[in-house]
């Protein structure tokens, strides 16, 4: 059966086909965005711009890019037979700083440097938090055609632009990398294909001294998770793992929770899975499990496919959590292990958290906390060197509170960990020169030293373990 690509190329596309596009697409970018109504949006692409008519009936204004027909909305423009690359003699007109949506034809192919060009040309028409979708279609059967996809989208939240202001500078941040879940067309697609979605926002770059910016993403990817250091994690911790107690220390924490077949949970910096598949498979529950490293979304999807696990069981995205978008009132329980410390904007989360949760929904987080009153030099050093964001437990439930959450509960867990990493440690000494030769023997002693010293910022009281619990008001 036809595809609709196919129809497209050879000019069979019918207006049936055209409702079908139009709908699931805008269906698709609705479930990721909090809305365009009132918005000015950027259709690039001639699949993009068969949502012409429906986007104008919500938007303020509609501006559509590709060869063809001028379309005739009250409200919509249509600019021709755009150049792929933007030169001084031939420019779109669209204001700088005027958009608020831009979404592109997932046929354009970014492996066309001509598309590139055009792509990083197209940021400077964005305001400032505005968003570009894309979807992304990938072969199967072109040798390593998905990484190459990825890395060619990764090069394009490097590119900046300048802003209004001397030294202003703008970008490119990840909201969302997801596969696609629902078919653009009632015609089957090509099975073999696969489609990744994309969800980007324009954001203000703070540059450093020497003019150059390093965004959360890759802190993560190249120095805090890259996919040996997660691996190396992983044989530590437990297979599935990356937190200190591993599953031991999953099954303790979740004994608050009275989880159930068929609730839906939102799992918060998941990592390679750990804790996503043993919530799925010991609670029937559905788990949508996020992390902002794609390091650690790519190892965690091996691992589901070694464990038979399926994407209805564990869905998993990369996503940043100050910024993706979920339904309101849609979760029962979200989780969260180990990790709300990389975030300095713990009441805005919070607040975000309680608006995805049902009513009468519950947030369970581990998460290190300091100690009240004065630290240690070498805590502070720690702290510091990893760019933590990291409270008392008193301020976090403070925090919890203000953000509107009851029934607020909180545990020092610091025994645990203790307890936990003392084994853990110990049998990496067990394992020392299987260890040593598998990685190397700087890597061994790097990760001993740094536990041990966490060991003891914990023993000492500056470094705590919290456990918290919160219901969203009934």
């Amino acid at each position: 059966m036809a595809t609709i690509n196919d129809k497209i190329e050879d000019g069979t596309f019918s207006s049936r086909d055209t409702g079908d596009v139009a709908h699931n697409l805008l269906k698709e970018v609705t479930s990721y965005l909090p809305g365009f109504d009132g918005k000015i949006v950027i259709l690039i692409g001639s699949t993009a711009r068969l949502c012409a008519s429906e986007v104008a009936v919500r938007a303020a204004q509609v501006i559509t890019i590709d060869p063809g027909e001028l379309c005739n909305h009250s409200n919509a423009t249509r600019l021709t037979n755009f150049p792929p690359v933007l030169d001084d003699s031939r420019k779109i007109m669209i204001a700088e700083n005027s958009g608020d949506l831009l979404i592109y034809d997932h046929r354009i192919s970014l492996n066309n440097d001509d598309h590139q060009r055009f792509l990083k040309q197209s940021l400077s028409w964005l305001r400032e938090n505005g968003y570009v979708f894309f979807l992304q279609t990938i072969t199967q059967g072109k040798e390593n055609n998905e990484h190459q996809c990825v890395d060619d989208l990764w090069s394009i939240t490097s590119t900046t632009c300048p802003g209004r202001q001397l030294e202003e500078v703008f970008g490119l941040d990840v909201v969302l990398i997801r596969p696609n879940s629902r078919p653009f067309s009632s015609q089957r697609e090509n099975e073999a294909d696969r489609k990744m979605v994309w969800l980007l926002q324009k954001v203000k770059r703070k540059l450093k001294k020497d003019m150059t910016f390093t965004t959360l993403q890759e802190i993560l990817n190249n120095q805090l998770y890259t996919k040996v250091r997660i691996r190396q994690l992983e044989g530590i911790f437990g297979r599935t793992f990356v937190s200190a107690g591993g599953l031991t220390a999953t099954k303790e924490f979740l004994k608050k929770l009275c989880l159930r077949p068929g609730q839906k949970v939102l799992d918060v910096g998941c990592g390679i899975g750990g804790n996503a598949f043993y919530m799925a498979k010991e609670f029937g529950v559905k788990v949508v499990a996020m992390d902002l490293s794609s390091n650690m979304i790519d190892i965690a999807r091996e691992r589901a496919r070694e464990m038979g696990i399926s994407e209805v069981e564990v869905d998993f995205e990369v996503a940043d959590a100050t910024r993706r978008e979920y339904p309101a009132d849609y979760f029962d329980i979200i989780f969260s292990r180990d990790t709300i410390l990389h975030i300095a904007g713990k009441l805005q989360l919070f607040q975000r958290f309680k608006t995805f949760l049902k009513p009468g929904g519950q947030v369970l987080i581990s998460d290190y906390c300091c100690s009240e009153g004065e630290h240690t030099q070498q805590f502070k050093d720690y702290v510091k060197t990893f760019g933590y964001s990291i409270l008392s437990q008193r301020e976090y439930c403070s925090t919890l509170e203000e953000a509107g959450f009851v029934q607020i509960e909180t545990e020092n867990k610091t025994d645990l960990f203790i307890k936990t990493t003392t084994q853990e440690l110990d049998r990496l000494v067990t394992r020392r020169e299987e260890y040593i030769e598998d990685f190397s023997l700087e890597d061994y002693e790097a990760f001993s030293t740094m536990w041990r010293n966490t060991q003891k910022c914990a023993a000492i009281g500056d470094q705590i373990l919290g456990l918290f619990f919160a219901e969203k008001p009934t």
